[in-house]
């Protein structure tokens, strides 16, 4: 629903396709090879606008894909537009039975691994149950299908909504869902909650989770009665919770034994000890701290050596003289002067660096984009026009639809693109008498025996005199 209802932005699609339930009509290996053709040919870098219709063009521009891989990538893509297709033909408001009967409809072919597709209301109706039945294979399975059957048991209950009100309450629904995975245990180990473990007694208790806002919890006061209205109607407070969590704590912290354990982070944030942690720790004092250093220093003794450390020696490829390159173009030659190396992994490894997915277009994006506009506004002779600054603003606005991050270009640089078609007609103007002809994107080389430099010019204005100019 998150990819649908993100019109299939590259994040939320990724997650979708690369899950391990979905194959898509495919076997698990044939499918995720098509995702990674589709991701690294338009799912990394600017975002493809439009849709899985923007991702089909931006596929169809690619120039460096073969015919096969194209037509894999497209299937693939055609494939995912089936299985959505309950989604799109949603009705403007539908009831929550409704609604989960769509999204099992479209989760059928989405988790099948044999070709088909869902064309009829049977089959429509077969694909849902055909998810439900995949739902038994795991504990998250198990546990999805448990929602998905309360919630149709209380569907008369709730009021109809739209298809973009739906999986913000799905969403809220599926938080709320625990799911419990059943691993085979070792018999003399439990892991219980502070209700079970208070009945229970053990000779080593390992106390989890001792962070502010998991043990104890944060109180939680509810969307509808305040604390006024709770005393009132002679309720207890939430903080009642943290003495119950404490209670528990004690119990659970009385065993012969017990390691007191927490997450040092939380989310990537540091966390905070719970308070009955850090009060032990300020009555403890010092008495642990003898222990605890005894064992830092048998830790790092076993990292120490007698022999010094020696320095690896920076990296010098030497490639054979064969597989060295034998072109390159002026800029790659400063490359090679202040960083050898990456012509080396380019030109003989091979390597490209993979774009961030879903990345916002950078200046090597707007340098391609100018790049070929420059390119078509003087070729085309849109430059000798009366109206030139006019004419360049609409080669970049038809230049938008051509590019992937386009739209995004258009949107973050207008106001540049404008003062630069003003400025460049004035200069076009000023000079018209001068310019007997221009070329944008002219490429040269000079041959050095077996070894060819190559360069390229942005634009080759040839004068009225004879002379010409490079301009870069």
């Amino acid at each position: 629903m998150q990819a649908h209802g993100a019109g299939f932005a590259p994040v939320d699609m990724l997650a979708l396709l690369k899950h391990p339930l979905v194959c898509l009509g495919q076997t698990r290996g044939a499918h995720m090879a098509h995702v990674r053709l589709l991701e690294n040919a338009v799912l990394r870098g600017p975002r493809p606008f439009g849709g899985l219709a923007g991702l089909r063009a931006s596929l169809n521009q690619h120039d460096r894909l073969s015919d096969q891989d194209r037509a894999a990538a497209l299937a693939l893509l055609n494939r995912l537009d089936v299985a959505f297709t309950p989604m799109r033909e949603a009705p403007a408001s539908s009831s929550m039975a409704a609604h989960l009967h769509i999204l099992l409809a479209s989760m059928g072919p989405i988790l099948r691994d044999t070709e088909a597709e869902t064309e009829t209301e049977a089959e429509t109706d077969e694909a849902a149950f055909a998810a439900q039945a995949l739902f038994q294979n795991d504990e998250q399975g198990r546990a999805l299908a448990t929602l998905f059957e309360a919630l149709s048991a209380h569907s008369t209950l709730a009021p109809d909504m739209t298809p973009s009100e739906f999986p913000a309450l799905f969403d809220m629904w599926l938080m709320r869902q625990s799911v419990r995975r059943q691993v085979p245990g070792q018999p003399r180990l439990a892991i219980l909650g502070p209700l079970e473990a208070r009945l229970m007694q053990a000779d080593v208790m390992i106390l989890g989770g001792l962070n502010e806002t998991v043990w104890p919890p944060m109180p939680e006061t509810g969307p509808w009665l305040s604390r006024p209205m709770r005393a009132q109607l002679g309720m207890s407070q939430p903080e009642r919770q943290i003495g119950q969590a404490a209670h528990d704590f004690v119990q659970a912290a009385a065993a012969p034994q017990v390691y007191l354990t927490r997450a040092a982070k939380i989310d990537g944030a540091p966390s905070v000890a719970a308070r009955w942690l850090r009060r032990l720790e300020t009555l403890a004092g010092e008495l642990p701290r003898a222990k605890g250093d005894a064992l830092v220093s048998w830790w790092q003794a076993l990292d120490q050596t007698d022999t010094p450390p020696s320095p690896e020696s920076a990296p010098r490829p030497t490639p054979p003289i064969a597989a060295r390159p034998r072109q390159l173009s002026v800029t790659q030659i400063e490359t090679l002067l202040h960083n050898p190396y990456e012509i080396y992994a380019r030109k003989i490894l091979n390597l490209r660096a993979l774009e961030a997915v879903d990345a916002p277009p950078n200046a090597a994006h707007r340098g391609i984009f100018l790049h070929r506009l420059m390119e078509r506004f003087i070729v085309g002779g849109h430059h000798k026009k009366p109206d030139a600054a006019a004419a360049f603003l609409d080669l970049a606005r038809e230049e938008e639809s051509h590019h992937a991050g386009g739209a995004a270009l258009m949107q973050f640089w207008q106001a540049r693109l404008e003062a630069l078609a003003f400025w460049l007609a004035d200069y076009e103007t000023a000079r018209a008498d001068k310019v007997d002809a221009s070329f944008a994107e002219v490429t040269g080389r000079l041959v050095l025996g077996d070894f060819t430099l190559t360069a390229k010019a942005d634009r080759l204005p040839r004068y009225t005199h004879g002379g010409f100019e490079i301009i870069d």
